[in-house]
């Protein structure tokens, strides 16, 4: 996972009640992470992606402008260093309901195929986090049947 963004978790769920992220801000930037992930998992992100991502981060997670640059610029600082994202999809396995896991699934699959290309890593990332947040293979078609449709 991404360093940075590792350190924000670890910090959020500290014990020091005043330094402690609300949960929902914290739920928010799990499913962003995870969408940052795909959105780089061809190491090659287009503006229309870049866009996208901005605009799902802003209205599906509620992400101030700000916040959504800041995880953006964290995201390219430390792409090259992610390894595990199982800190973000143990947060979203712990909150999330069926549904919503199958929303973030859906909107991986959109940035994804925003370019109208699905690189083979892109799958593959996807593919790896619908295991890890125990979304059903059925549903991770479904997911991907709803954006190609569009």
């Amino acid at each position: 996972m991404l360093k940075s963004i590792k350190e924000f978790f670890e910090n959020s769920f500290s014990t020091d009640k005043k330094n402690q992220v609300p949960i929902e801000e914290q739920l928010n930037l799990a499913a962003a992470t995870l969408l940052v992930e795909i959105s780089y998992a061809d190491m090659d992100i287009s503006e229309k992606e870049r866009a996208l991502l901005k605009k799902i981060l802003q209205q599906r997670f509620l992400l101030s402008q700000e916040l959504v640059e800041q995880l953006i610029k964290i995201a390219e600082q430390d792409v090259r260093e992610s390894n595990s994202v199982y800190e973000v999809t143990r947060i979203i396995n712990t909150y999330f309901e069926k549904e919503e896991k199958y929303k973030l699934v859906q909107a991986m699959w959109e940035i994804a195929l925003i370019d109208n290309e699905l690189d083979i890593y892109e799958e593959s990332m996807i593919r790896k986090l619908a295991d890890l947040l125990y979304v059903s293979h059925s549903d991770f078609i479904r997911a991907k049947l709803s954006v190609t449709e569009k």
